[in-house]
């Protein structure tokens, strides 16, 4: 017997077919992540994707509020600080360069400053 070839009293399989039936409908639709996202469009004319922060109240001898948050365009965790409340939120870019609306999510220290 040859190398690479079957015995002749071997049975031979027929090959799986590729064929996929047009009459069924598809069972998922595929949706990219970055469009299911609402993108505004802020005050600097580019297109900023929300993101919701976790905010630190200034306590002890720290005054400035601190927010963490993930990027949603590449996954990056990053830190961000401002000196009043009111400056938390709005449109800004992020330390890795991608364009962001900030929005609070949670907020941890002192929460009865925040309501």
């Amino acid at each position: 017997m040859a190398v690479g070839r079957l015995p002749d009293n071997e049975e031979r399989r027929p090959l799986p077919t590729t064929d996929v039936p047009t009459n069924t409908p598809p069972t998922r639709t595929t949706v990219p992540a970055f469009a299911a996202r609402t993108m505004r469009r802020g005050s600097n004319g580019r297109t900023s994707r929300p993101v919701f922060v976790s905010l630190y109240a200034p306590q002890a001898r720290r005054t400035w509020w601190w927010y963490a948050y993930r990027c949603p365009g590449c996954g990056a965790y990053q830190l961000g600080r401002a000196r009043s409340l009111d400056a938390v939120t709005g449109d800004r870019r992020a330390g890795c360069g991608h364009w962001i609306r900030v929005n609070i999510a949670r907020v941890y220290g002192n929460s009865a400053v925040v309501s």
